[in-house]
């Protein structure tokens, strides 16, 4: 029994250190392009099939047979793979549009229909071609990208932890693993932000003095029975006094119209009796 996890262990390791190893190289792509849509969207299928190529990279190499990821095909499974989705997303959508929060139909949707040369298309029509192509076409290429992952994460990952933990901490584990995994595209491509292209030199370049206490953004310090800083004191130019007396408000961080990114502070005061940081 032991032998047994002691084997299972060792192949989520391989599995591991295979889709890490290989993402590493579309990380690197991607996060130098700066773009998701970089390489024609090559470059994030790719990462999409590390997993699944882990997968099958660790069963090759653990000897097993890749029927053990799940090739099986069900009909029912796959009608509700395809309908659970549009009901979640249905009641969702049916609850913005009901508080006003979004509107319906979506203007860029219309819009993209005038840029090809359908003008003329009705509101109606434009929707349901658009629905369709969406749960049709859209849906193949769609499972083209994602079926990598599907394969990696869920056919391999998760029955193997599932045989050595119970099922909350199989998906607690699984999950986590998942997030980090997509962690670098997310902080350093323009999954959700775009960046410019000096960003990351500025934020680090404060680490390179070795006099810096301390590094952060808009930062506030309220300092109880402690002494002003003097007026000439660097970290002390955006301080502002609140009528509280012996209590102190400093304000570091965006001044400018907030284009300065971060600010540097260093403060030794012996005297104050309590510093809290919020």
């Amino acid at each position: 029994m032991e032998s047994s996890r002691r084997e299972i262990r060792a192949g989520i390791l391989t599995y591991l250190a295979c889709t890490f190893a290989l993402s590493s190289i579309f990380y690197t792509l991607i996060i130098r392009a700066g773009h998701l849509a970089a390489g024609h969207g090559l470059y994030v299928l790719g990462l999409m099939w590390c997993p699944g190529t882990a997968a099958i990279v660790t069963c090759l190499i653990r000897r097993r047979p890749l029927a053990s990821l799940g090739w099986k095909w069900k009909w029912r499974y796959q009608a509700a793979a395809y309908l659970i989705p549009i009901l979640y997303a249905g009641a969702a959508y049916g609850v913005v549009w009901a508080t006003g929060l979004g509107g319906f139909p979506n203007p860029a949707v219309l819009d993209s229909f005038s840029k090809i040369g359908h003008t003329h298309v009705s509101t109606t029509r434009a929707l349901i071609v658009f629905v369709l192509a969406t749960g049709t076409l859209g849906m193949i290429s769609s499972t083209v990208s994602a079926l990598g992952e599907e394969i990696g994460w869920r056919g391999f990952l998760v029955p193997e932890l599932a045989k050595t933990t119970s099922f909350t901490k199989t998906a607690l584990i699984s999950g986590a693993i998942w997030t980090a995994w997509h962690v670098p595209i997310l902080v350093f491509a323009d999954a959700r932000q775009r960046f410019a292209p000096d960003a990351i030199r500025r934020l680090v370049t404060h680490f390179r003095d070795p006099q810096v206490g301390a590094v952060s953004g808009q930062l506030i310090l309220d300092c109880e029975d402690a002494e002003p800083l003097p007026s000439d004191t660097p970290s002390s130019s955006g301080c502002c006094r609140e009528p509280q007396a012996g209590r102190r408000t400093i304000r570091l961080g965006a001044d400018n119209g907030g284009r300065q990114a971060s600010s540097v502070v260093v403060i030794h005061d012996p005297r104050a009796d309590h510093r809290r940081l919020r």
